[in-house]
């Protein structure tokens, strides 16, 4: 479940309109509406305050975990004395091993990585429209990766390789190094935007899913996209890698 539908759930169990919710947060309605629609990702501040509004840990808006309760585990650990707080992490650290799990604590963090991702995300499906605003969150992974533009992948037309709302890390290049390369490319003629695997047709580019599942009626739920070389289509670049944001 990706953030705006987990958004919307929350919402509607807590009887909340969007309006009571925008004011809880001190923004305008439309930037909510937004957030619960799908066309942008709240910023880190801005989902710490949905976090407290709906009782919820961040991880559990953004879909990193099911488990609601973790927010009041958390708020609940805070409150305890610190010579507590270490017993119940040693006790879990036990838990933790018997499932071969391994939990990070104080001096063995992972150092992460800061990325500054574009506030438009490329569409990973129908295609995605310019927006005039022109703005970048913050976010955080463990690797550090060189590249030049990083977006957010919207849809789930390349799936599962890459997910709904990951971040794509992309090198600016003019052309495609090889058929069938995932590339971010612009439909200039359209004003939109695409991250697909990219294939020469004889008049035009061709634009492929990896998604092929099938729709009711028994086609193909994102059919291949042509961009004729007369509308000017452009490669912004190749897709070099992809992550989902650490929680920090």
């Amino acid at each position: 479940m990706n953030i705006s539908d987990r958004l919307l759930k929350l919402r509607k169990e807590a009887g909340y309109t969007q309006s009571f919710v925008a004011k809880e947060l001190g923004v305008a309605p439309q930037n909510y509406q937004g957030w619960e629609k799908g066309r942008r990702i709240p910023k880190k501040d801005s989902l710490e305050k949905l976090a407290r509004v709906f009782n919820v840990s961040v991880g559990y808006l953004l879909g990193e975990t099911d488990n609601k309760e973790e927010y009041e585990l958390l708020e609940t650990m805070k409150q305890l004395p610190s010579e507590t707080q270490e017993q119940l992490l040693e006790a879990a650290e036990k838990v933790a091993e018997n499932h071969g799990l391994t939990i990070l604590v104080k001096g063995n963090e992972r150092q992460l990585h800061e990325y500054k991702v574009l506030n438009q995300a490329l569409a990973a499906g129908t295609g995605f429209g310019y927006t005039d605003e022109i703005e970048y969150d913050i976010v955080y992974w463990k690797n550090d990766i060189n590249y030049d533009q990083a977006v957010w992948i919207k849809g789930d037309s390349m799936e599962p390789t890459y997910p709904n709302w990951d971040v794509a890390l992309i090198i600016e290049q003019s052309c495609f190094d090889y058929e069938g390369q995932v590339c971010a490319v612009d439909d200039v003629e359209n004003g939109k935007s695409y991250i697909k695997c990219v294939y020469t047709g004889e008049d035009g580019l061709i634009l492929k899913s990896i998604n092929t599942s099938l729709n009711e009626q028994g086609e193909l739920k994102y059919p291949d996209i042509y961009l004729p070389f007369d509308s000017s289509p452009k490669v912004i670049g190749k897709v070099i890698g992809h992550f989902t944001p650490e929680q920090v």
